[in-house]
């Protein structure tokens, strides 16, 4: 056998093998899509939306009783020590708020220690952090008259803020003939006898429009002998009841 003869040969078998090696490294190679993908860990999962927006932390709500427990009656005396100027009786609690600890909204009546003082609403702000401690965050004065005189034939704080459901049908029915809002009643905050009885109660008003924010109102309903209801009137913060 000549000598190139045996060179041909040799080459042949050197790409034979060299063949073989890289089909055996092909081989080990996993494919891809397949267990590397199935053996990889799966991503934590993102957070919902509320979570991560904080919505359920962070807007206001109303409580299910507008009623000062003995509890929230000791947050409002602990926030309100010290302050001087004025007086507050809280009468309705109607809103709170999940914060860092905790807001708390009271509406109250509020009167100036000055002479001649007349008696308002007024809606106070306290915050309540997580070590208990309790301050004022705002105090908002509405500018409307409680007219409380406790006298024969005039105005009396009610003896419990929450509407009974009766009241609330009533105060439905005269609801029905005014367009334009929206009307939840959140408080009975004054009664006076009558030939029949005026009813002062704090709503939450909300004009028909998209994107309408709510805001406090004081709505004053007589309901005549007879058990028929009627407004007599409607007034925002600032606004003067009429008398």
């Amino acid at each position: 056998m000549n000598d190139r003869i045996i060179r041909a040969i040799a080459l042949v078998l050197v790409l034979l093998m060299m063949l073989g090696t890289a089909a055996c490294g092909n081989a080990a190679q996993p494919d891809a899509g397949s267990e590397t993908l199935a053996e990889a860990p799966a991503p934590a999962e993102e957070a919902s939306t509320e979570e991560s927006s904080g919505s359920l932390l962070g807007g206001w709500s109303r409580p299910d009783s507008p009623v000062i427990t003995d509890e929230l009656a000791a947050v409002f005396q602990k926030g309100m020590e010290g302050l001087a100027g004025a007086n507050y009786i809280p009468v309705a609690y109607i809103g709170r708020q999940i914060v860092s600890g905790m807001n708390h909204e009271f509406l109250c009546r509020e009167k100036m220690v000055v002479p001649n003082a007349v008696e308002t609403y007024a809606v106070v702000r306290l915050y309540e952090n997580l070590e208990g401690k309790v301050e004022i965050s705002d105090i908002r004065d509405s500018g409307v008259k409680t007219w409380i005189s406790d006298l024969p034939g005039g105005w009396s704080q009610a003896d419990s803020p929450e509407v009974t459901d009766e009241l609330r049908t009533q105060l439905e029915q005269s609801f029905e003939s005014m367009l334009g809002a929206d009307y939840k009643p959140l408080a009975l905050l004054g009664t006076q006898v009558v030939a029949g009885m005026n009813y002062c109660v704090l709503c939450e008003q909300t004009v028909v429009y998209p994107g309408a924010e709510s805001e406090y109102v004081f709505v004053y309903l007589y309901v005549d002998l007879d058990g028929n209801p009627q407004i007599t009137d409607i007034v925002r913060f600032t606004e003067e009841a009429a008398e």
